[in-house]
């Protein structure tokens, strides 16, 4: 048992995954909290205006690469 709580806890695993093999939030991931944010505001944005974000993001993105 100590085992699947340590992979659960370093990987992030659902646990009822790991004993038997499914769960409903087996594609589940934790986000922080800018994360978060971001999700929940762009949202509510309609779609031209959450097409141009990503836009902007991809723009912003391709200064790192």
């Amino acid at each position: 048992m100590d085992t699947l709580i340590a992979i659960h806890n370093n990987l992030k695993v659902g646990l009822q995954w790991l004993i038997i093999g499914s769960a409903q939030d087996t594609y589940s991931i934790i986000l922080s909290e800018k994360e978060n944010k971001l999700n929940s505001v762009f949202r509510k944005l309609n779609t031209d205006d959450q097409d141009e974000i990503i836009e902007i993001i991809e723009i912003k993105q391709k200064r790192y690469k």
